[in-house]
């Protein structure tokens, strides 16, 4: 009797797993939706989604495409109708919706070791592209990374997925927990920051915006308070100009990139080259007293809000304004320590790609692309099934 109630148990773990990741396999991602999210079901219905030739109706239930729907979940949907952000024409929701669907099939295995940038088939009409998301491993406040969570950024929205590889006949879904918002220049996300309007002022009124808007930056934005500090409206054009190019760093890099470049090298020497004279901008992780982390450039500024992604490159919010002068500071401070991931030891060495490309443009995948669920589902069958058989 023992042991039968040992083996309906371990077959307990097994169904539950198998039902999830098996459970839509013979059916399209639209076909899915009606079970995983029946108000987007029902919406996708609407004669007015079905009239579209290229609405995400008839591309979700193609066979035979090979695609990647991140799926709000019904609070964040729920949301976005609330806030009218669904009701707008049938053209402008389709294109809404299409921000969540990625052209290729991407399991989660792909977002677990490098933050790389996704092709939507969301259209940006004032780039003449398609949107991207950039999607890696979640990165915790103390700047720890784990492996198997991961976020999304689109423009100034963040989600995490909840829900990962659900396998169905022409894709994966994975259900995330809010609704994302393109990603816009960078001049106009600066524009829609609180923090940054004393930024914004700068650069239109002074009709120097075109610094910040090179393909594959990463901006470091001080906060209205670093300019006070500053004295921002005082400061002589050419001095102001050379201010903001060397807060443009070339290259794209995510927090993410940072910390790689830093557990790449000598933590004396991380650096990324600026716009301005190829001068250098320091890194540094600073642990204070009471555990509190915080990356901190040139040994005056620390990020205060990152990873904020716009249609040609990253900014981050800083608190100080960084001159060219700090270019010459050197990293000795001994309170200075390296984070590097709870369950991967270091951060993978980078170099080669940090420079200019931290986050890097994904390979489309396609066929049966990352077969991680498959092979995690088949290696825990296997244990239980050993279980069993020494258990008997």
């Amino acid at each position: 009797m023992k042991k039968s109630l040992v083996f309906i148990f371990l077959l307990s773990l097994i169904q539950p797993i198998y039902s999830e990741q098996h459970a839509f396999m013979n059916k399209t991602i639209l076909d899915s939706l009606d079970n995983l999210s029946p108000i987007l079901y029902s919406y996708l219905q609407d004669s007015s989604f079905t009239s579209l030739t290229t609405s995400l109706y008839h591309l979700l239930g193609d066979p035979n495409r090979s695609l990647t729907l991140l799926l709000p979940d019904l609070t964040a949907l729920n949301a976005s109708l609330q806030s009218d952000l669904l009701g707008l024409s049938s053209i402008e929701a389709n294109n809404a919706l299409s921000l969540f669907l990625l052209d290729g099939l991407f399991h989660s295995d792909d977002f677990s070791v490098h933050r790389q940038l996704y092709s939507t088939f969301h259209y940006q009409s004032s780039t003449n592209h398609t949107t991207t998301l950039s999607i890696g491993p979640f990165i915790s406040s103390d700047y720890q990374i784990t492996a198997n969570d991961f976020q999304i950024y689109s423009g100034l929205t963040k989600a995490k997925i909840m829900t990962k590889d659900i396998q169905c006949k022409n894709g994966v879904i994975h259900i995330i927990d809010h609704f994302l918002h393109p990603s816009d220049s960078p001049l106009n996300t600066i524009s829609a920051i609180a923090e940054t309007e004393y930024m914004e002022g700068l650069l239109k009124s002074l009709n120097v915006s075109d610094i910040i808007s090179g393909t594959n930056k990463t901006i470091l934005a001080p906060t209205n308070e670093a300019w006070e500090r500053a004295n921002g409206t005082q400061m002589p054009f050419g001095t102001l100009v050379h201010h903001l190019k060397y807060l443009t760093l070339d290259g794209l890099y995510s927090t993410q990139g940072l910390l790689s470049l830093l557990a790449a090298t000598d933590p004396a020497s991380a650096k990324v080259t600026t716009d301005y004279q190829q001068l250098s901008v320091s890194l540094q992780i600073v642990r204070d007293t009471s555990a509190y982390c915080s990356l901190v450039l040139n040994n005056k500024s620390s990020i205060v809000q990152a990873d904020i992604l716009t249609t040609s490159g990253i900014i981050h919010l800083i608190d100080f304004v960084l001159s060219p002068d700090d270019s010459s500071f050197t990293n000795t401070n001994t309170t200075t320590s390296i984070i590097t991931s709870h369950d991967e030891g270091e951060l993978e060495d980078t170099t080669t790609s940090a420079r200019r490309d931290t986050d890097r443009p994904s390979s489309r995948i396609t066929g049966s692309g990352s077969n991680s669920s498959i092979s995690s589902l088949t290696k825990l069958c296997s244990m239980i099934i050993t279980a069993l058989i020494l258990f008997f």
